[in-house]
């Protein structure tokens, strides 16, 4: 499983923002339901990437 760090977090809006850790060949951020989660800013997690019209969705995230 990937793992990344929180870096965008607000409860208020409807996406937060994981950067991963590796990136392939570009650099993609991954976005996570704000409402589903309660993280802080630097927090190591680890995810599931589903891919949707080019834009990854973090799914079953846990924190490391």
């Amino acid at each position: 499983m990937p793992t990344g760090t929180v870096s965008k977090y607000n409860k208020n809006r409807k996406y937060s923002v994981i950067k991963p850790k590796e990136w392939k060949t570009e650099r993609r951020d991954v976005l996570f339901l704000s409402s589903e989660y309660t993280f802080e800013l630097g927090d190591e997690v680890e995810y599931i990437v589903e891919y949707v019209n080019g834009k990854g969705y973090a799914q079953n995230i846990k924190k490391v």
